[in-house]
């Protein structure tokens, strides 16, 4: 379902492009930005072997509290269809989230080259607006939605992986 097309790191940048192919007889709808509201498409989240690299419902640990939803963006893949898209994230990756502060070049702690990175992306099958509720919202398209961090709670999404070795890349821990 998930396949990498082309990763690029330089010194300063990592892009990776992607393709999700629907093989299922029904719509998926694949997470596009995980908070349409934010300038943060994607979570990031550097640990000691390994970049995750996150592109689906954001998930917000108990006990904190938000002024408003996480809205996630979702395209419609119909069947046989493939969804292609990219990520750029700037060198060197920190982990990043919606509710994690922003940093700047000075807070920079260690740097440790990662050589494993494992890209998530989440999915939900068809049906998706006969479970419609308060935290899904509807765009101008027939092929968006936006929901919400609260309803991806009872409504669980599917993950798709993938994990790319033999790379080097820059992260701050």
């Amino acid at each position: 379902m998930l396949r990498i097309k082309s990763l690029h790191i330089s010194d300063t940048r990592l892009n990776l492009e992607y393709e999700i192919k629907n093989t299922l007889p029904h719509d998926i709808w694949v997470c596009d930005d995980i908070h349409a509201y934010y300038d943060l498409r994607v979570e990031t989240k550097v640990e000691e072997e390994q970049l995750l690299i996150k592109l689906r419902s954001f998930d917000v640990p108990h006990g904190i509290l938000l002024e408003s939803p996480i809205l996630a963006k979702y395209r419609r893949v119909k069947p046989n269809e493939i969804y292609k898209s990219s990520i750029g994230l700037i060198l060197p990756i920190r982990s990043e989230s919606p509710i994690s502060e922003k940093h700047s070049d000075r807070d920079a702690k260690i740097t440790k080259e990662i050589r494993r990175i494992v890209l998530e992306i989440g999915f939900y099958e068809e049906g998706l607006f006969t479970k419609v509720s308060d935290s899904v919202e509807r765009s101008d398209s027939d092929d968006v939605v936006y929901i919400g961090h609260l309803w991806e709670e009872r409504n669980k999404e599917k993950i798709t992986k993938v994990s790319i070795t033999g790379i080097v890349v820059l992260c701050c821990m």
